[in-house]
């Protein structure tokens, strides 16, 4: 990943994309939230200040394009807000100073309670006979002219304060800029055995001696064996591309899917839209719900339309990149909070477009397929959702607490296979189903209509068929003595559940229970037997039933039996709708039978 990152860094930085700059940001734009006003301070030849010509900017293109402020820090957990040079952003909005400068505050003795001109006139000795020197003597004198045009102008808004140097930037002055990163970069690197390595963290996946040593025996003098840097350009590019490295292309809850575009003469506007391609687009999920219902009604085979239904898993900006893109990383990563950074926990390294393609594609086909199996039994009214993975994997192992975490670190498991296709095996997710749907019977879930079996369960063979093999793997569980076992059981078990109120809390819901192993399926189907008879309803439609049922039994070995097949089965028999008897025809037919 950091390879790429360098890769993508160095081109941006080549461009003279100031904006990507990790500690550099472009003016805010206003918005009826946080509006913001745009003034200009002429700067004479000598830096003295024309503070009595401050005057609004109105230019859109200007403010949008040119104006930028510095974000000066001595480390990653420098949160000082130092003021060195430039523009301005300030504000006070609901009692709470925003951007990036703080006025006096008496009220706190230590360095946080000084302005943030003051807070900076340490690090600003580094920049000593330069103009940056010259700005920082013109801005003392007009310190307090300047900060009480800030209070008043950022008064429950932001104020971004440009200073026009005979219509030149602050970030035009070449050798200032550039004794600016020399700075920051003195900051964070030094050399060591010829090399240079970083003594603080700047990216999150390399160790840094001043905030951790984790590994044992690992000491300050080793750093150099965890990553070196031939020379300060390189640490410059990772500046550039840095604020990539945390930007989430998916995301669900905490966990966040990075991904990365890698290629040959990659062009610094090809990385820009690639990252915000998906956000620019009208392309959300309700509107790829409607492409999708469109495309169903004709063969979905164009380059377009399988690109714009396939599953949210795949970014459409994977596959509308150029030629000379042909593969990116994936990281996964768990977000960190406001002082920590994100910790990396998996990473595909040159997934190549091609095999993205072909999953993407596999998977819009089985979701297809299934979801025609879907409308086949339930035959809704009401348009069903499409099968998503991430959402298919939610209804099965979403949990009942808030923070879901067996869907979430199961998701960790199982999405870097997905993508890499080498989904194969998953020995939670079965098991879990079961779980929920008894859960779901047990507790009368508040959505236990879009939850129930017969909706859940194309869920579980949605992300059953996505394995290799996986339609196999269905057609061996329906063909098994134990799935054929339990649905004749949940066919038996479906009048009874009509005359006896609680059966189906107290005893669906707790299936798995009665039928953990062999000996306590047989006491369940007595069960079951005994409650039609007792309740008249050993028809001979369902005698004939417990007849191959007890042929079953009698062919299937303690070893052999599987209960989470037969509850699957058990499931599919009691939720289906028989066709063989109703409540109705059978009622009649018991008459009919007493009447001999």
């Amino acid at each position: 990943m950091l390879e790429t990152l360098l890769q993508i860094g160095k081109v941006l930085r080549q461009s003279k994309r100031l904006h990507h700059h990790r500690y550099i940001k472009r003016a805010p734009q206003s918005e009826k939230k946080t509006p913001v006003s745009y003034f200009s301070i002429p700067v004479r030849e000598d830096f003295s200040f024309e503070i009595e010509n401050i005057s609004p900017i109105n230019d859109e293109d200007f403010i949008k394009y040119e104006l930028f402020y510095l974000t000066y820090r001595s480390s990653e957990a420098d949160t000082l807000m130092k003021y060195i040079w430039g523009d301005i952003l300030y504000g006070v909005i609901k009692g709470k100073e925003q951007g990036y400068y703080r006025m006096d505050n008496p009220a706190i003795k230590n360095a946080f309670g000084l302005s943030s001109f003051v807070r900076g006139s340490e690090d600003a000795k580094a920049f000593m006979d330069t103009k940056i020197d010259l700005f920082r003597n013109s801005f003392v004198s007009n310190r307090d002219l300047i900060e009480s045009f800030l209070k008043q102008e950022g008064n429950e808004k932001l104020c971004f304060l440009h200073f026009d140097f005979l219509g030149k930037h602050w970030y035009e002055f070449t050798d200032e800029l550039e004794a600016i990163n020399r700075k920051l970069l003195s900051e964070f690197i030094r050399e060591q055995d010829n090399k240079i390595v970083l003594r603080k963290s700047l990216y999150k996946t390399i160790a840094s001696p001043e905030k951790n040593l984790p590994f044992p025996g690992f000491s300050e003098d080793s750093m150099y064996k965890v990553k070196t840097f031939e020379n300060r350009d390189e640490v410059m590019d990772l500046l550039y591309a840095i604020n990539y490295s945390t930007k989430a292309i998916l995301s669900e809850r905490d966990i966040k899917i990075i991904i990365l575009p890698r290629g040959q003469e990659l062009r610094a506007k090809q990385i820009e839209e690639f990252f915000d391609k998906d956000s620019k687009k009208s392309n959300t999920a309700q509107v790829k719900e409607q492409i999708r219902k469109e495309n169903k009604l004709s063969i979905v085979n164009t380059r377009n339309e399988w690109i714009n239904s396939m599953d949210s898993l795949f970014p459409t900006a994977l596959f509308e990149t150029g030629e000379n893109i042909t593969s990116f990383d994936f990281i996964f990563s768990k977000a960190g909070g406001v002082s920590s950074p994100d910790v990396d926990m998996i990473e595909l390294a040159a997934l190549e477009k091609s095999l993205l393609s072909s999953v993407a594609k596999k998977i819009l086909n089985v979701s297809l397929d299934v979801e025609d199996k879907r409308q086949a039994l339930i035959q809704s009214k009401k348009e069903l959702k499409p099968l998503d993975v991430r959402r298919s994997f939610l209804n099965i192992l979403g949990d009942v607490t808030s923070d879901k975490k067996k869907y979430q670190s199961h998701l960790l498991k199982v999405l870097p296979q997905i993508y890499s296709d080498t989904y194969q095996k998953d020995d939670l997710l079965l098991p879990t189903f079961i779980e929920k749907t008894e859960y779901n019977i047990r507790n009368e879930n508040e959505n236990y209509n879009l939850l129930k079996f017969d909706h859940l369960k194309f869920d579980y063979e949605f992300l059953t068929c996505l394995r290799k093999d996986g339609d196999k793997e269905m057609e061996n569980m329906i063909e098994s003595n134990s799935y054929k076992i339990g649905k004749l059981l949940g066919e038996l078990a479906q009048p009874v559940s009509w005359e006896i109120k609680s059966f189906e809390k107290n005893y669906v819901g707790l299936l798995s229970r009665r039928i953990a192993d062999k000996q306590g399926l047989i006491t369940f189907s007595n069960f079951i037997n005994e409650k039609l008879a007792i309740h008249e309803k050993a028809y001979p439609s369902l005698k004939g039933k417990f007849i191959e049922l007890a042929k079953l039994l009698s062919q299937v070995n303690e070893e052999d039996y599987q209960r989470n097949y037969c509850a699957f089965g058990f499931f599919e028999g009691y939720f289906a709708k028989i066709d063989t008897f109703s409540k109705e025809s059978n009622k009649l037919e018991s008459s009919t039978n007493n009447g001999e």
